[in-house]
């Protein structure tokens, strides 16, 4: 009860207030409150249902500039968030591998490393967010860049599975 009354008056200057309905307790948000997994949420739901690619990449660079910001809740080790950062790192995952293979690279080049970038944030073993990185920096010129990158995921895998990853650079390129 009482720490209740104090997390609601903390809370009351903020816009942001707390509300039991339904028998559970919620954060309800004004509209001067801003929340990145709420933008988050409403760009993917939005983005989702674009068909044209100019449209498209005209609104995907400003959910990419919050999503690159990191992983949600991170650093926070509480199990009860651990399903819902699970399900949202995997929708974003699966949105980023499908703008991988529809995004044309001639085109969106830029913007495919940073989905890119948004898919190795969240699953930082992922194989074709790598390959993608490395083809695209490759094809850019940036042949060092792309080899710190495949050196990097390279010290990685092995830290997780204590063996040399099975691909090597060049392997990567085909």
């Amino acid at each position: 009860g009482t720490t209740i009354q104090n997390l609601k008056a903390l809370l009351a200057s903020t816009g942001i207030k707390l509300v039991f309905q339904d028998k559970l307790w919620k954060f309800e948000l004004a509209e001067s409150c801003f929340s990145e997994l709420d933008f988050g949420n409403r760009k993917l739901k939005e983005l989702e249902k674009l068909t044209s690619d100019e449209i498209f990449a005209a609104e995907l660079p400003q959910l990419l500039a919050t999503l690159k910001r990191g992983t949600l809740f991170q650093g926070m080790n509480e199990s009860w968030l651990d399903t819902h950062i699970e399900r949202i790192s995997s929708r974003i995952i699966e949105f980023g591998l499908k703008m991988l293979r529809e995004l044309s690279e001639e085109k969106f080049d830029s913007l495919l490393l940073d989905v890119s970038e948004v898919i190795s944030i969240n699953d930082p073993l992922n194989e074709p967010a790598l390959r993608k990185k490395i083809g695209i920096l490759t094809r850019q010129g940036k042949l060092s860049l792309a080899h710190s990158v495949f050196d990097n995921f390279s010290k990685l895998y092995f830290e997780l599975y204590q063996e040399k990853y099975p691909v090597d650079f060049k392997g990567l390129m085909n």
